[in-house]
């Protein structure tokens, strides 16, 4: 259980829009019981609101006035009316630019054009109406901004003209979450498949976070990663809220990244791109300039080529009221990692030639390949939406997205490290996701939402079947280190099956009444993986090390140092490790949560926002054995 209570501070109206200034939060209660690592999230998880104040020119207040927020992309429009105090509030609108406009009887009316609602805000405006007789006024909101008086959240808006124009390597749209503060790069050291979202929230582990698409939970259960996603060319924009967020928002002891995905509009519009990255822009790498001694030689320079291009289109079914967007980007690399085990410089003991130490690996039944070793990473991610308008009051949206990824550098090797030692990771994740928008009346907005993602997901042996040794269909074995001169073999935690199959229904009703704001809801999810295992030494693991001269006479040997490598030749391993068990490890689990929230106006300059949260996590009893 969580809960939250948060005052904010904010200036009295000014004339035509509220005026930007420093807003003031003060942390009152936090508590936390329970299993929970619940917190709290910002106002919308996926919309904006829009509120204000209607005055005539004595700043007197205008009950009774119709105020409509039109999208300039969409020309849908939303209307409400101002209550007995002047206030008028217009929820859960699509973040973008809109267009208001005020009007009542006896007076003219009056636009503001050029209001632009981000993600999860709360903008307010004044406007003052004249007495009729005069011209309709127009105002654009750039020459006189408008601002979230009510904002308490530590957060930042990631818009859609960074995510377009900054660099970042790999087009990975999530690394733009470090241009929050408090945000950093995570450098715990990562185990191949098992990854984290990579974001470190002021120095929260990254596994604690939480990475919302379209409100709807994006995370790996079993690592606290990230699951595949999608260009960065189908990103509206994401918020990235790293403290005091609002009860709507769990499962973070960290901070909460909430994405939202690109909408058609009433122009068809797309856009084709293409990255290449060639070898011939590449300067040599250190192995390319040095030999394992550190002495000065001139390799020739490894090819790689880099490719990365997709597209984009959008546009209208039906004018005004039914939209698509359609996204598509592959990535393909071809690169090499250098591999410097021996392969010129024979190996003599007591007088005996065995060759170089690849050679005798070689013999040993593990294929060693030298120098420049060449990998592949490919990656497609496809995306679908759809919005359409029932009526004024009811909206659905359908999205599905669908991403396949091959790395065979998860596990890198090079170096005394061979290609077979690395690993090769596959995966397809598809996901269905359905939203509703329901403004049952002036007071009451209720949202549902609803996904099935699935996710297949192997890491395999680089190269299963590596020779003589390894032809077992169980990827074979074994793993074979020599310490100081090569690792081969086996990947010692393959083959690592992982089948994750995710429900999610959420629902959230938002209830408008003089200074209150109530906001209630709940979020189930059932994760199902049937296929899940881990073995560890499945194939056995054999350790080389020299042998001390006082031990070489117990194996008929003269007293002297045996090297790592002839212990190989002369089948004397140093130690032995076998993995055993059962290392299935199929799981379902369940996560319910309960959340309210009240954002309470107390004056016109000071808003309290409680919030309480209760979620429980349910584990089935472990009945598979462990492995050894």
């Amino acid at each position: 259980m969580f809960c939250h209570v948060t005052l904010s501070t904010h200036p009295p109206f000014n004339p035509e829009v509220v005026p930007m200034s420093r807003l003031l939060t003060l942390a009152l209660a936090a508590c936390c019981l329970g299993l929970s690592t619940a917190a709290a999230g910002q106002t919308r998880a996926t919309t904006a609101d829009l509120g204000g104040t209607i005055v005539d020119q004595s700043s007197a207040v205008l009950p009774g006035a119709t105020v409509t927020a039109q999208n300039v992309a969409t020309n849908q429009a939303r209307s409400a009316m101002t209550d007995e105090r002047g206030h008028f509030l217009i929820p859960a609108l699509p973040p973008g630019t809109y267009t208001v406009r005020a009007e009542l009887q006896g007076f003219s009316p009056r636009t503001l054009e050029d209001v632009v609602l981000t993600l999860g805000s709360l903008i307010e405006v004044r406007l003052t109406l004249n007495v009729a007789g005069g011209q309709e006024t127009v105002l654009v909101a750039a020459n006189a901004p408008v601002i979230d008086p009510q904002r308490s959240v530590v957060s930042s808006v990631i818009s859609q003209e960074q995510i377009q124009h900054l660099p970042i390597n790999g087009r990975s749209f999530i690394g733009f979450s470090l241009l929050a503060p408090g945000v950093a790069t995570d450098r715990t050291p990562q185990q191949g498949a098992s990854g984290t979202s990579g974001l470190s929230f002021a120095g929260q582990r990254a596994r604690s976070n939480n990475i919302t698409v379209d409100g709807l939970d994006n995370n790996d259960s079993a690592l606290g990663s990230v699951r595949a996603t999608f260009s960065q060319e189908a990103v509206r924009e994401f918020q990235v809220l790293t403290n005091s967020y609002t009860a709507e928002f769990g499962k973070a002891s960290g901070g909460v990244v909430n994405i939202v995905t690109k909408s058609g509009t009433n122009t068809t519009a797309g856009n084709l791109f293409f990255f290449l990255r060639d070898g011939a822009l590449n300067s040599k790498d250190h192995f390319e300039r040095f030999n394992p001694a550190g002495q000065e030689i001139d390799r020739t320079k490894a090819p790689y080529s880099q490719k990365q291009y997709g597209a984009t289109l959008g546009g209208p079914l039906k004018r005004d009221r039914t939209f698509y967007f359609l996204s598509y980007e592959r990535l393909d690399i071809a690169a090499h990692n250098f591999v410097t085990i021996d392969d010129t410089n024979n190996v003599s003991f007591l007088g005996q030639n065995f060759g170089t130490p690849a050679a005798i690996l070689r013999r040993a039944g593990f294929a060693i390949e030298t120098g420049h070793v060449p990998y592949d990473i490919r990656s497609n991610q496809f995306l679908g939406k759809l919005d359409h308008q029932l009526n004024p009051n009811n909206s659905l949206t359908a999205r599905i997205n669908w991403a396949n990824d091959l790395n065979e550098n998860i596990e890198p090797f090079g170096g005394n490290v061979a290609r077979s030692r690395g690993a090769v990771l596959e995966s397809e994740d598809l996901m269905f996701a359905l939203s509703h928008l329901w403004v049952r009346s002036a007071r009451v907005v209720n949202e549902t939402r609803f996904q099935v993602a699935n996710r297949d997901q192997t890491v395999n042996s680089l190269d299963p079947k590596c020779g003589a040794v390894c032809t077992a269909e169980n990827q074979g074995g074994p793993t074979l280190e020599v310490l100081g001169v090569a690792s081969v073999g086996r990947q010692r935690f393959t083959p690592q099956p992982r089948k994750n199959l995710r429900y999610q229904v959420l629902d959230t009703v938002s209830y408008f009444t003089g200074p209150h704001q109530f906001k209630v809801g709940f979020d189930f999810n059932y994760i199902n993986a049937t296929d899940q295992s881990l073995p560890l030494h499945f194939g056995g693991r054999y350790i080389f090390g020299s042998i001390p001269a006082a031990v070489a006479p117990a194996f008929g040997l003269p007293a002297v140092e045996i090297p790592a490598i002839v212990a190989v030749q002369l089948g004397l391993p140093g130690r032995y490790v076998q993995g055993y068990g059962d290392s299935a490890a199929p799981y379902t689990y369940s996560d319910f949560s309960l959340f309210a929230q009240d954002d309470w106006r107390i004056t016109p300059r000071l808003t309290a926002k409680l919030g309480l949260r209760y979620q429980v996590q349910s584990w089935p009893s472990i009945s598979y054995n462990v492995t050894g």
